[in-house]
């Protein structure tokens, strides 16, 4: 997308949450295009999320969020659809991503695309998920059946590393000294520049609080889960278990 109409449609999209009181989105995005959206938002100190569909999407929707919501994950606002063929061919993303441009699709109603033998979970706008279902039955020359979901897990999308750290309090920056072994200095730095989402929201609050549940994001290092924090070493600090997908 051209630089100059993706910051105006971030102006546009936050000016209108802002006078309506509901989510505004636009995308999917490339990582790219994300990268300026979040700057843009950042620098306007605006509510806002990027979801898509699932932990650690490549790509991914601009959500302006209303003061009233904390998260775009409950509001529907991405779709998934798995394809199922014969295990003994071979089907690519870029068979998929051809099949569904031939259908006269933009790019940005389209996510992520995750294939593996035999199956294929596609990420879309859920205003073209049914129009896809109905016009889809091959990809290639490969007959293909469509259904609604997916059944976890996903296709290729990564795999998950599994590791324990402890932290003298659940305090952002702690937990992110810990999440990427770093200085607390460096990670109290990453997040006052905004390098940091806190359950896909960037948070700018070395002080905000992490709890179990929670995903925190670090530009250039991944996300991550936090599975559990309510452990205690014999010097009370708190124990962390967290996830990241590799």
């Amino acid at each position: 997308m051209d630089i100059n109409l993706l910051k105006a449609r971030v102006f546009d999209t936050l000016d209108i949450c802002n006078k309506t009181s509901v989510y505004k989105r636009f995308g999917f995005l490339s990582e790219e295009e994300v990268e300026v959206c979040n700057n843009i938002a950042i620098s306007k100190k605006a509510k806002f999320c990027f979801f898509g569909g699932y932990t650690s999407a490549k790509r991914q929707l601009f959500v302006a969020l209303p003061e009233w919501a904390e998260t775009a994950e409950d509001f529907g606002l991405v779709s998934a659809l798995t394809f199922t063929f014969k295990k003994e061919y071979t089907l690519s993303h870029r068979d998929f991503l051809g099949a569904l441009m031939s259908l006269g699709l933009t790019r940005e109603s389209i996510g992520d695309i995750l294939t593996e033998s035999g199956r294929a979970v596609v990420f879309c706008l859920p205003e073209v998920s049914e129009y896809i279902k109905q016009q889809i039955v091959k990809v290639g020359n490969v007959g293909v059946v469509v259904t609604n979901g997916y059944s976890a897990p996903l296709p290729n999308a990564g795999q998950v590393a599994f590791k324990t750290a402890s932290v003298a309090s659940m305090r952002l920056d702690n937990v992110v000294s810990a999440l990427i072994n770093c200085s607390r200095n460096k990670a109290q730095e990453l997040v006052q520049n905004g390098f940091v989402k806190h359950c896909s929201v960037p948070e700018t609050k070395i002080t905000a609080t992490v709890k179990s549940g929670d995903s925190v994001s670090v530009k250039g290092f991944g996300r991550f889960n936090i599975l559990d924090c309510t452990g205690q070493t014999k010097s009370g600090r708190t124990v962390l278990n967290f996830s990241k997908h590799i």
